[in-house]
C-alpha cells in the first residue's frame, strides 16, 4: 500500500504553510478563481504588512488569513447556490471584485449584471426580484455561516486563535455597517483589515486594472476599510500588485512565512485531513459527514487485510482528503433534483482530478496525491478520471473506491 510516502523519514516536521498553501488552491476552485490567487495575495498582504508596521506576530497572522480567508465558505454554499439559482462558483468569481466591503450600490450592479449572462430577461428578472425580497436576512444569515465555519476550521487546522478570531471577523466593515456588525475600526483584527484591501486591489486591478482598483480602495477607503491601511496601498500601488504578479506564487510563499515557521508532526497529519474533510463536507447539505465515514470504512478494511499501521493510517488520510476537489463543481450539479446533462457529467468526472493537482502541490500530502484522486476508478476501466484499469490501481485505491 505504500509508496513515495515513505522517503520521508518518520519524524520530520510538516511545514504547515505547505498544507495552508494546498487548501487555498482548494478554496481558489470554489471561489471561481485561478489556482494561486491567494498565495498571490499573500504575497501582497505581506507587502502591506511591513508598510503599515505590523509586528512579527501580526506578520504572520496576515500570512495565514491570508491564505484561509475563505476556507469557511463552504459552509454557505448550498444556501448561496439555492439563492442565485444554482451555479454559486459563477457568482462567487464575479463577487470576488466586490467583497464585503463594497457599496450597496455596487452589490446590486453585480448582481443584475451577473445573472444577465445566460438567462432569458423574464427568468433574470424573477431571480433578482426573489434574490431582492427578503434577500438582507440571507446574505446576513450565509455570512454568519462563512464566519462559523471560518472560526471553527482555522481551531481544528491547528491555527493561533488571533488567526481563528480574524476570520470569524471577515464580514465586518471599517465603518460599522458589516455583519454581524460586531466590530468596528480598530475592533476588527488589523491582519484582517490588511488583508481585505491587498485582497480586494488585487481582485479588482485583475478584472477591471490598476486604475479601476486604485478608485476602489478609494471609494470604500473609511467607509469598509481602514483608511490608513489604504493609504500605505496607495503610496506605491505598483509594488502591491507587482508582489501578487509572479510565476513561482508557490515557492515564495512557503519561502515567505514570516518566523518562526509552524510545523506539527508527521503524526498530526490526520488531524488535519479530518478538517480538510469538514471543509468539504460542508459544501452539499447531504454529505455532511462523507470524507469521515469514508475514511473509516477503508482504514478498517486495511486493518482487516492485515496492513500495517501505517498502511492504515496512509489509506486512512487519502480518505480523508479524497474529496476536496468536490468544491470545484457547482452545488446545483450535486444537489440537481434532475438527472445530469451530459456537461454536468464531465464536471463531475473533473473533481478527482482537481483532488489529485491540489494534493500534488504539497510534499506532505503529494504521495497520496494518485491514491486520493483514484476514488471513482473501477477495475474494469469504466470509472474515472483516468479509466484506469485494475493493473493500475493499488490496494489502497481499491479500497478507498469501494469504500
Amino acid at each position: 500500500m505504500t509508496g513515495p510516502a515513505d522517503a520521508a523519514p518518520t519524524g520530520e516536521p510538516i511545514r504547515l504553510a505547505e498544507l495552508m498553501a494546498a487548501l487555498s488552491l482548494a478554496t481558489d476552485l470554489g471561489l471561481g478563481q485561478q489556482l494561486e490567487h491567494a498565495l498571490g495575495v499573500c504575497l501582497s498582504a505581506l507587502e502591506l504588512a511591513g508598510r503599515v508596521g505590523c509586528s512579527r506576530d501580526e506578520c504572520s497572522d496576515v500570512y495565514y488569513v491570508a491564505l484561509l480567508e475563505h476556507i469557511g465558505c463552504t459552509g454557505a454554499a448550498s444556501d448561496l447556490a439555492r439563492w442565485v439559482g444554482g451555479d454559486e462558483i459563477h457568482f462567487q468569481s464575479g463577487a470576488q471584485v466586490l467583497g464585503p466591503l463594497s457599496e450597496p450600490t455596487e452589490d446590486l450592479r453585480y448582481l443584475v449584471r451577473r445573472l444577465a449572462d445566460d438567462r432569458p430577461v423574464p427568468e433574470r428578472a424573477r431571480l433578482v426580484a426573489r434574490m431582492l425580497a427578503g434577500g438582507t436576512k440571507r446574505v446576513h444569515r450565509m455570512a454568519a455561516d462563512i464566519c462559523e465555519a471560518g472560526t471553527v476550521l482555522a481551531r481544528r487546522l491547528h491555527m493561533p486563535e488571533s488567526v481563528a478570531l480574524a476570520l470569524g471577523q471577515l464580514m465586518e466593515r471599517w465603518d460599522g455597517k458589516g455583519v454581524p456588525g460586531n466590530a468596528a475600526g480598530e475592533e476588527i483584527s488589523r491582519a484582517l483589515r490588511t488583508v481585505r484591501v491587498a485582497h480586494d486591489f488585487v481582485a479588482v486591478a485583475g478584472v477591471r486594472g490598476g486604475e479601476a482598483a486604485i478608485a476602489a480602495l478609494e471609494r470604500r477607503r473609511g467607509r469598509g476599510y481602514d483608511p490608513g491601511i489604504v493609504d500605505a496601498a496607495l503610496a506605491e500601488p505598483e509594488t502591491v500588485l507587482r508582489a501578487a504578479d509572479v510565476p513561482d506564487r508557490w515557492e515564495r510563499v512557503i519561502d515567505a512565512e514570516p518566523a518562526p515557521v509552524a510545523t506539527i508532526s508527521r503524526a498530526g497529519l490526520p488531524s488535519v485531513a479530518r478538517a480538510f474533510a469538514e471543509f468539504t463536507d460542508v459544501k452539499v447539505d447531504f454529505l455532511h459527514g462523507h470524507c469521515i465515514r469514508v475514511a473509516e470504512l477503508s482504514a478498517t478494511a486495511a486493518e482487516t487485510l492485515g496492513g500495517s499501521a501505517a498502511d492504515v493510517t496512509e489509506v486512512r488520510t487519502a480518505a480523508l482528503l479524497h474529496d476536496i476537489g468536490r468544491v470545484a463543481v457547482p452545488n446545483g450539479v450535486w444537489e440537481k433534483p434532475r438527472p445530469l446533462s451530459a456537461g454536468d457529467w464531465e464536471r463531475v468526472r473533473l473533481h478527482p482530478y482537481y483532488t489529485e493537482r491540489i494534493l500534488a502541490r504539497c510534499g506532505a500530502l503529494a504521495p497520496l496525491a494518485e491514491m486520493a484522486g483514484s476514488h471513482h476508478e473501477r477495475l474494469d476501466g469504466s470509472g474515472y478520471h483516468r479509466g484506469a484499469m485494475a493493473a493500475h490501481l493499488g490496494v489502497g485505491a481499491r479500497l478507498l473506491a469501494a469504500a
